[in-house]
């Protein structure tokens, strides 16, 4: 009786001393992971471990890109949490960020240049298992185009995120990875994005939809005037696409409708002949858009649509930069005339 007692206290002492030391050496794993190649490095202020739910809370999260003093990514608290009986199979976890704010930064400094994170390495190395899934609530994403003439600052918030099979073991092919997001767009309009990938094709094969709802056009006037040379006064817009790729190529449709439309006016002495043309011609098209939307909008019948297609550029080689190509696409055909 007294040995088992004795191996009941050693074993009590072991899970406490494992649970006093297990948050210290998680933050130290995360803070000192060699970059490798990677201009990114995660930072951790603080771990709280649960050892009997199987998960820890990560807090005060930031992501820094050497040479930017700015941190590319923080998050109040990001919980890591095994799913029950994965614990020893698959190694996997599911991450929850909270609050999280993603700062995207296109500009002239080298520091901008070249392609962005891994997602799945960067999670991978966050935290420290295979990522399965990840939710995001009340996230904040900023993306600023200091390379664009002129800026380009867009904001999203009230983001909310849900992606799931992220990570398999083995062959498994019966669910292709998938990504939910909605939410505001610069205050304004709600915007869904759904995007279904299927990880084990040879290249990236994947369904794109996106919708946007109710846009106060004024307030895209930087992305309009540096993507599309134009500038809105008043508007509102609604905008709805759906794509398929693979092979490095992609085919969908896109609908937009347009309410309330007024171009701003160009009447401007450092006007050329070249972009006055291009504005009236924006106009016109525009006020065509706008009779076709409230027409079919009256009968009951949705906006007016448009066919595309294409190839993806050499540098979009996996197919979460395809999704992000096709959004700036698919907002791109929908206001440029």
């Amino acid at each position: 009786m007294g040995r088992a007692r004795t191996t009941l206290i050693l074993i009590a002492a072991m899970l406490l001393a494992l649970r006093a030391a297990a948050p210290y050496w998680i933050a130290h794993r995360i803070n000192n992971i060699p970059p490798g190649k990677s201009p990114y490095r995660w930072q951790v202020a603080d771990v709280d471990l649960r050892l009997f739910s199987a998960s820890y809370d990560l807090r005060g999260v930031t992501l820094h890109k050497e040479g930017i003093p700015a941190p590319m990514f923080t998050a109040d608290r990001v919980t890591s949490a095994f799913r029950p009986g994965e614990i020893f199979r698959t190694r996997t976890v599911d991450l929850e960020a909270f609050r999280p704010s993603l700062n995207l930064r296109l500009g002239r400094d080298s520091t901008d240049a070249g392609p962005g994170p891994d997602w799945g390495s960067m999670l991978h190395r966050l935290s420290l298992f295979r990522v399965s899934g990840l939710t995001i609530h009340n996230g904040e994403i900023v993306f600023l185009d200091q390379a664009a003439d002129p800026d380009v600052d867009i904001r999203l918030e009230d983001v909310a995120v849900v992606a799931e099979n992220l990570y398999r073991a083995g062959g498994d092919t019966a669910h292709w990875a998938g990504l939910k997001a909605r939410g505001r767009l610069m205050g304004s309009g709600k915007f869904t994005l759904c995007t279904r990938i299927h990880p084990e094709a040879g290249s990236p094969a994947f369904e794109f939809d996106f919708t946007l709802k109710n846009m106060d056009l004024p307030r895209m006037n930087s992305a309009l005037r540096a993507y599309a040379g134009v500038s809105v006064k008043k508007g509102r817009m609604d905008l709805e696409t759906h794509a398929t790729a693979s092979g490095g190529k992609y085919r969908g449709s896109i609908r937009t409708g347009l309410y309330d439309f007024e171009i701003s006016d160009t009447r401007q002495k450092d006007r050329g002949l070249a972009e006055s043309l291009k504005n009236k011609a924006a106009d016109l098209l525009g006020n065509v858009l706008e009779w076709k939307s409230e027409k079919n909008q009256e009968e009951g019948k949705p906006a007016p649509k448009a066919d595309f297609s294409g190839t993806f550029p050499e540098e979009v080689g996996d197919a979460w930069s395809m999704s992000e190509y096709l959004l700036k696409e698919a907002f791109r055909r929908g206001v440029e005339p």
